[in-house]
């Protein structure tokens, strides 16, 4: 991976070639090779969140670029699997799988966000059909009130293209990287199926994942 002196990938990377021939051995390493540079841009965009310029915002390219790599990735996965029999699937995937998975048995939503002033609280419970959205603000010590009402069934198809699976747990910038009072922020999802009860638990500092943006704009969250 191309990093700089703290550490962080530097630049995003396009694509490899595609294999002239459709021989395993040659299209197993163009699908690592894929993978690779998803894996390298998923890194890029989390670490030049809280740095960029807002001038000069690379995000919304990037963004397509490696929805469109993900594209490529799937579609010379179904080119190996005619190929050689064999399916193929990188971690990250098979995590954002067991991730969509759950979702039918999405229960709760919790998001906590803290920077210098107060704290801000959003809570989505799962009744019947519905969604709703309570709010509670640090400032105005009152207590959670409802802000919205969501479709169930539209709110998760939505949460289900935003691979929430392949974001990473901890998502905060390199140490040596210093922001005086930068937001924080822990995001829960708790799920009941049958007798479990499990829990999948996001957090950050001044570093949001991909699509981030695009969950925060479902759930109406201000970030």
């Amino acid at each position: 991976m191309n990093t700089d002196f703290l550490g962080i990938p530097k630049q995003y990377v396009k694509s490899p070639q595609k294999p002239k021939t459709k021989t395993d051995k040659a299209y197993l390493a163009y699908l690592n090779e894929l993978a690779a540079a998803i894996e390298q841009n998923y890194h890029v965009f989390k670490n030049n969140y809280a740095i960029e310029v807002p001038e000069n915002n690379e995000r919304p390219k990037a963004k397509k670029l490696i929805a469109l790599q993900e594209a490529e990735l799937m579609s010379a996965e179904q080119d190996y699997f005619k190929i050689t029999g064999k399916e193929y699937k990188t971690q990250w995937q098979k995590q954002v799988d067991e991730f969509n998975n759950l979702l039918p048995y999405l229960q709760r939503i919790t998001y906590q966000q803290q920077a210098f002033g107060p704290s801000l609280n959003y809570l989505y419970v799962f009744v019947d059909e519905n969604v709703i959205e309570l709010i509670h603000n640090s400032l105005k010590m009152d207590k959670y009130h409802v802000q919205n009402i969501f479709s169930k069934k539209d709110l998760i198809r939505k949460l289900s293209i935003l691979n929430i699976g392949h974001w990473d747990k901890e998502n905060d910038l390199p140490e040596l990287v210093m922001i005086e009072d930068g937001t924080s922020w822990t995001m829960t999802f708790e799920f009941a199926k049958g007798k479990r009860y499990i829990k999948k638990s996001f957090s950050g500092y001044m570093s949001w994942p991909l699509n981030f943006d695009d969950l925060a704009d479902s759930l109406k969250i201000d970030f």
